[in-house]
């Protein structure tokens, strides 16, 4: 998820001609051929004022203009070559900028924490609750049958899947890809499929998600994306867990794919980018010059970040994002986070923040993610 993007500065054009020193030049040059002329030639041919201007001026102000016109077809020369560097340069860089744009589109995006069931709104314009270093799970869902827990939850998960595709018509069917904390994959495999055809989703196939968390994944994506819609399902359900349950589901599929069909997605997700810690602030930056602006994020949030990188994190984010914008500890309002949390963070900044910014820690480096609002695209 690094992006080797070379250095594409511009050539500065050569200097143009100085004239006001051709014009020193020809005056000297000038000068110096009446001078010469004066001292080499004879007193008769000094009477004939024709003879004299020739030898006088007309000799160097040749010479002055040879000199003037190699000169200028050196500059031209070069600025040709500059300018075609250039330009060539600047082809280079939008292939580059369309590249480091390259992802895929939200077409639809749920979340179900235990904030949620409480009815506690999660939106950074509002009053988030703190819940720093608890494992929150739902009371609702509490002594239930646990095929009756699960299937509650995935209702909620599925629920604005089945309304996308209920509201536009949509009978492509739809790859599910899933990813769990515990190890009946088999069991959450067949509640998800029963879950979804109750709620008349066109299905293609149920499967396991294989990478370990959804960036990899968008960063395979980005380069390889899938035909057809796929919707991600990452969980973090039971008591065997020491982090919050939660879940979150997100409908992608490529901008391409929406543009054929006219759909408007939610938001746009373009291609993620890892930097270890002490490359942030270079990460940060390479990222505001190829993709979003800063000035145009108005969230950011941040997950999974060790303790002693906290304070390094808000100096450097305040440094590269502007000084209004809302930096949000997303661990703190949620508690203890584990594999679901990423996609969880994505699912909330798909619905209540137009655009913003993803900084999740995983496995020693920062991942960056921007998430564009489908509107600015």
């Amino acid at each position: 998820m690094k992006w080797n993007i070379p250095v594409m500065e511009d050539a500065p054009l050569p200097p143009r001609p100085r004239w006001w020193l051709w014009a020193i030049a020809l005056l000297i040059i000038l000068l110096a051929g009446f001078l010469l002329a004066v001292y080499t030639l004879e007193g008769a041919q000094l009477q004939n004022k024709s003879q004299l201007l020739t030898v006088a001026c007309g000799g160097p102000f040749l010479l002055w203009l040879v000199m003037l016109g190699v000169r200028i077809m050196v500059y031209e020369f070069s600025s040709l070559r500059v300018s075609a560097r250039n330009d060539m340069l600047a082809v280079r860089r939008c292939e580059w900028k369309r590249w480091a744009n390259q992802g895929m589109s939200v077409l639809a995006a749920a979340h179900y924490t235990q904030p949620d069931e409480q009815g506690v709104s999660l939106s950074p314009d509002g009053q988030l609750p703190v819940n720093n270093q608890q494992r929150l799970a739902f009371e609702q869902l509490a002594g239930l049958p646990e095929w009756e827990r699960r299937a509650i939850f995935l209702s909620r998960l599925l629920a604005p899947v089945a309304d996308f595709v209920q509201q536009t018509g949509c009978r492509e069917p739809l790859t599910l890809r899933f990813r769990c904390a515990s190890d009946d994959e088999n069991d959450w495999r067949g509640d998800i499929e029963k879950q979804a055809i109750s709620l008349n989703l066109p299905l293609r196939s149920v499967e396991p998600l294989e990478t370990p968390d959804i960036f990899s994944w968008l960063a395979t994506a980005c380069d390889d994306a899938p035909e057809e819609p796929v919707c991600l399902i990452f969980t973090e359900f039971g008591e065997a867990s020491f982090a919050s349950e939660e879940g979150a589901c997100l409908l992608l599929a490529s901008p391409a794919w929406c543009r054929a069909r006219r759909y408007t997605p939610v938001s746009n997700l373009p291609r993620p980018l890892s930097s270890p810690p002490g490359g942030l602030s270079q990460a940060l930056q390479q990222m505001f010059d190829w993709q979003h602006p800063a000035r145009g994020l108005a969230v950011a949030s941040y997950s999974a970040v060790p303790a002693a990188e906290v304070e390094k994190l808000h100096l450097i984010c305040r440094g590269a994002l502007c000084d209004n914008r809302i930096l949000l500890d997303v661990d703190n309002a949620l508690g203890n986070g584990a594999g679901a949390r990423h996609a969880v963070q994505l699912a909330l900044a798909c619905r209540f923040a137009p655009s913003s910014l993803l900084l999740t820690f995983i496995g020693g480096e920062y991942r960056l993610q921007q998430v564009i609002s489908g509107a600015q695209v």
